[in-house]
């Protein structure tokens, strides 16, 4: 008896969840938020980790492809945002707004990455790995939290959907941070008073 083939269904994120898959394959760049012309590799292992040479990176999934075109394309100058936390949100949030025919095209062009994968690497098998400790956890908690401006968030990504980048985009938020009172949203631990010190260090 033949082994039969197994087919695997292009990575999803939360955001790319709902999107319906591209019904033709059509590769046009997109519009809004066209590739960098440098290209390359969409993702790079980073933090230093250092892999076998039987190790198979993932596919791209569009959300993948169109964050890593976005961040070389520098469509957020410097001037605007310079942290990673906080951009990689912006990009969630202009991935969100983007046209729904926006979408379509770089899901088409993580299709296109997934056949290529499936050529180069026939035997990959995705299987996740469940083996984080509890120190790496916790210190994955620590570093997202950090302080967010929601709303001007929202307020960048709504002017890069609208067409407006580079300088343009610079001097707009300009003019948006002059009335703009910020909003931080973050998480803290409930402060420590004087009467519940004395009613902690007081019980038994």
């Amino acid at each position: 008896m033949a082994p039969s083939s197994i087919a695997f269904a292009p990575n999803v994120t939360p955001v790319t969840f709902n999107d319906p898959l591209p019904t033709s394959d059509t590769t046009s760049d997109p519009i809004l938020f066209p590739p960098s012309p440098s290209g390359g590799s969409p993702r790079r292992l980073t933090h230093g980790k250092k892999r076998g040479e039987d190790y198979i990176p993932r596919p791209p999934n569009a959300f993948i492809l169109f964050r890593s075109a976005f961040i070389k394309s520098q469509h957020v100058p410097s001037g605007v945002e310079t942290n990673h936390s906080t951009l990689s949100k912006i990009i969630g949030l202009t991935w969100q707004s983007m046209p729904h025919d926006e979408r379509q095209i770089w899901h088409a062009k993580a299709k296109k990455a997934l056949e290529e994968h499936r050529k180069k690497w026939p035997q990959y098998a995705f299987r996740p790995s469940h083996s984080k400790s509890k120190g790496v956890t916790e210190k994955r908690k620590v570093r997202e939290v950090e302080p967010k401006d929601l709303k001007r968030c929202a307020k960048i990504a709504e002017l890069l959907v609208g067409g407006k980048k580079g300088t343009e985009l610079n001097a707009a938020i300009q003019e948006f941070d002059r009335t703009h009172v910020p909003e931080i949203v973050t998480r803290f631990e409930t402060p420590i008073t004087a009467r519940s010190f004395r009613r902690s260090s007081s019980a038994p």
